[in-house]
């Protein structure tokens, strides 16, 4: 466990949580799992991060890896107390998982993951379960879109359509994520496109809303969605929202329901099972689709239909099993926005000579297998 759950209570109401494994707030906040924490960075003190967790303001700060300061900001009469608040931090950070070990057993897997998880150490795969409506509509709204556009929405959102809270620290309020009972009976695509932000996902929003309601509300949907037999049923069932396409629902099945065998697949997570080789575990019966990867350099863009990316998940799934959600977080963070520079070019370098030993030893090329016969499995050049 990561949690050693011990919190301390001082005259200004902060309360610190010890850790057991390290957290990096900022790779973890940032790189696209939630889109409602700001970071602030004072010119005197610490930085920090204000955001909600259910509907709950705090600011976060560490002056360890290893611990977590927490100070809450709004006021809830029913449920205050600094062990509630307490609990619904840890469970948000998944506090309760060895990331130690599940990181050590992904580098098993997969030397080339081992080779960049050094350089993101503290990203925390976050849960959503809380807060799931919240994430349905993020997800939504990040199509097409950048996590700083997301944010802007989302808050835009929050404003115009969610109850007011007083903040404990000053005479500023603050928006809760609007309840979707209230979105779907005041909200308009107009103004979700005009005064919000939205764009064309406003029709999505709206349409979305209407799904919902013919299922009898977001509570039964959500219970619905919780009944899928597996990871494969859910991201089929939140496929029928509109708008949402497989990786969409992948993310929202992976961070609002905790699916950690499921792997959101876009562009930059296509390059990386390119330059991992994770194609080498495709079935020899996908000879076409093997060679499509071989021969696209890593750096180009490979489009692939719906049916191409769940076998591609699938490989993802055969080679990290329940700890695939975390490898792909992992992934993601070292090819996107600022977080990439964190990856040195030596590292860089190194990946791509390690593809290269790889279809070398293997003698890639589509004549290789016979039809009936898998590629052989290799234990770390996944």
């Amino acid at each position: 466990t990561n949690l050693l759950h011990e919190h301390t209570m001082s005259p200004n109401s902060h309360h610190l949580i010890k850790l057991q494994h390290p957290i990096n707030l900022k790779l973890t906040l940032l790189c696209g799992q939630v889109f409602r924490f700001r970071h602030f960075t004072p010119q005197k003190g610490d930085t920090y991060f204000e955001g909600s967790i259910n509907n709950r303001l705090f600011r976060l700060q560490q002056s360890h890896p290893h611990e977590l300061l927490f100070t809450p900001l709004s006021v809830h009469l029913d449920t205050d107390s600094p062990q509630n608040d307490s609990k619904l931090i840890s469970q948000f950070f998944n506090l309760h998982l060895n990331t130690k070990e599940i990181h050590e057993s992904i580098s098993k897997e997969c030397e080339f993951y081992a080779k960049v998880h050094p350089h993101y150490q503290g990203l925390q795969l976050v849960s959503q379960r809380e807060q799931i409506w919240e994430c349905i509509v993020a997800f939504i709204t990040s199509s097409n879109n950048n996590v700083g556009r997301i944010m802007k929405i989302m808050n835009a959102l929050a404003d115009r359509y969610g109850n007011t809270f007083h903040r404990v620290d000053s005479d500023q309020v603050y928006h809760s994520f609007p309840e979707f009972s209230i979105l779907a009976k005041e909200a308009t695509e107009k103004d979700l496109r005009e005064n919000v932000g939205m764009g064309y996902r406003a029709k999505f929003i709206m349409g979305t809303l209407q799904h919902i309601e013919k299922k009898g509300g977001i509570d039964k949907f959500i219970e619905q969605c919780k009944k899928a037999k597996s990871s494969n049923d859910l991201i089929e069932t939140l496929m029928e929202l509109p708008g949402v396409g497989r990786k969409v629902a992948s993310c929202i099945a992976l961070y609002a329901f905790d699916k950690t065998d499921v792997v959101p697949l876009d562009v930059h997570m296509l390059r990386r099972a390119n330059q991992f080789c994770y194609f080498m575990h495709l079935p020899a019966s996908d000879r076409a689709l093997r060679q499509k990867f071989i021969k696209t350099a890593p750096s180009d863009k490979i489009s692939l239909n719906d049916g191409a990316m769940k076998k591609v998940m699938a490989v993802f799934r055969k080679i990290f099993d329940e700890n695939a959600g975390h490898a792909q977080l992992y992934l993601y963070a070292s090819l996107v926005g600022d977080f990439k520079k964190l990856l040195p070019e030596t590292v860089q370098c190194e990946l791509d000579q390690m593809r290269k030993k790889v279809l070398l030893e293997e003698q890639v090329n589509e004549t290789d297998y016979a039809d009936d016969e898998p590629p052989k499995k290799r234990r770390r050049s996944s």
